[in-house]
């Protein structure tokens, strides 16, 4: 897949996970579900490595990767010193740099009458973060010292709106009562797309909200197992053999006997199987489900599950829906 250079978030949901690294996937999805959040774009890894071959340095990476002896793995980072102070010092390509801008001004007013944070986002593991950025020519700084921090790995870059998070507040998905009636419908689409309970925090500046964060409660699997979910399950819409356990909401994608159906699964989506001769060639996927029985169960997608007749008939493309590889019940939408 050919990824751009820059992606707005509007955008970013076309994007898979190994494309996008954690945080900026997060964050399409949440633009995806139409959550209000901090305007801004994604520097892409195409970007980045562009940016190391007109520089003339990723050839240098090459050369000390590919010359390092596997016992000095623990001590490799200080190979790339000379490296990072190189490209702090190099001037920012032209035809690059006018990319930046031009995206930024592209979010107007958005951006130019703000600060801005930006983060790498990559696929596991915590990201670096700067803030409180103002102005084009500093954004170009941060972004030759967040790549030259990160060699030699490159990670996508967040670049977002600077919201103050001094009146932050925080919501739970499961709260019987919001008291924020502007969250209310936000927090409506959040259960219906996520499993487990969410945590949300926002903040209000004026007029206009801005949910700055949505993570997974730290206890969330001891509430699916508490009464309290077994009375909010919806009706099961379909019920099959599990095969493969676990539990995984999000957009079905039906995939049927052709082959441009497979090119348009995206790892966040669950899909519904028709041709079980298929199944060797999906190697992405949220969740699987078959519509006949599954011999080869070396599947590395989880959960799954097969013998689910009519399965297509029932279940729309991109409709949410939740997997109980455990059960093998099929609800619609999500189970909170």
């Amino acid at each position: 897949m050919n990824i751009p250079r820059i992606i707005n978030f509007s955008k970013l949901h076309h994007y898979d996970l190994e494309h996008l690294g954690k945080n900026a996937y997060q964050l399409g999805l949440l633009a995806y579900l139409k959550i209000p959040i901090p305007y801004g774009f994604v520097i892409s890894e195409t970007f980045l490595r562009d940016f190391l071959e007109k520089t003339k340095l990723l050839d240098e990476i090459y050369r000390i990767k590919n010359s390092l002896h596997p016992s000095l793995a623990p001590s490799a980072d200080k190979f790339y010193d000379p490296i990072r102070e190189k490209l702090k010092k190099t001037h920012f390509p032209h035809n690059l740099a006018l990319e930046i801008i031009d995206e930024y001004k592209k979010l107007g007013s958005f951006l130019r009458e703000s600060s801005l944070n930006i983060s790498a986002s990559p696929k596991k593991g915590k990201y670096t973060y700067c803030g409180n950025i103002k102005g084009d020519v500093n954004l170009l700084i941060k972004i030759k010292e967040l790549i030259a921090d990160m060699l030699p790995n490159l990670y996508p870059l967040v670049v977002q709106k600077n919201i103050s998070k001094s009146n932050e507040k925080t919501l739970f998905t499961h709260d019987e009562s919001i008291p924020d009636n502007s969250m209310k419908e936000i927090v409506k689409n959040v259960k219906k797309f996520f499993y487990f309970p969410q945590e949300i925090k926002y903040v209000i500046n004026g007029k206009k909200l801005y949910v700055t964060h949505i993570k997974p409660l730290s206890d969330a699997i001891e509430y699916a197992k508490s009464s309290h979910l077994v009375q909010s399950v919806r009706k099961v819409l379909l019920k099959g053999n599990p095969v493969l356990p676990g539990i995984a909401t999000g957009p079905a994608r039906i995939v049927k006997n052709i082959k441009s159906d497979i090119d348009k699964i995206k790892a966040h989506e669950i899909v519904i199987l028709e041709d079980l001769s298929l199944l060797g060639r999906i190697a992405k996927a949220k969740a699987l489900v078959a519509v006949g029985k599954v011999l080869i169960r070396k599947n590395k997608i989880s959960p799954l599950v097969d013998s689910v007749s009519h399965a297509s008939k029932f279940i729309k493309n991109g409709s949410v829906i939740t997997v109980n590889g455990i059960t093998g019940e099929i609800y619609a939408g999500g189970l909170l």
